[in-house]
């Protein structure tokens, strides 16, 4: 049975836990990360606007919550995060 998943229990949960990345898991809806939403997508452009890593593959090591995972997973590019 397919259950619809609530906003604002989305965001209930994403507050319950410690984040370090602000990252968007639903529409409008953010992870409370100690780098903001900005910041993250001003060194997302300074990492991955140069390059073409689509069809590539990447490793992420020390993840922490894996924005920049994520941000090459939105690049087509294979990605693999890490982190203790």
């Amino acid at each position: 049975m397919n259950q619809l998943v609530e906003l604002s229990d989305i965001q209930r949960e994403a507050v319950s836990k410690p984040w370090f990345h602000s990252i968007e898991i639903a529409p409008g809806v953010f992870t409370p990360g100690h780098k903001t939403p900005d910041l993250l997508r001003n060194e997302a452009d300074a990492i991955f606007g140069p390059l073409n890593i689509k069809g590539g593959s990447i490793l992420d090591v020390g993840a922490w919550d894996g924005f920049f995972s994520f941000e090459a997973k939105k690049a087509w590019c294979c990605a693999r995060a890490i982190d203790r």
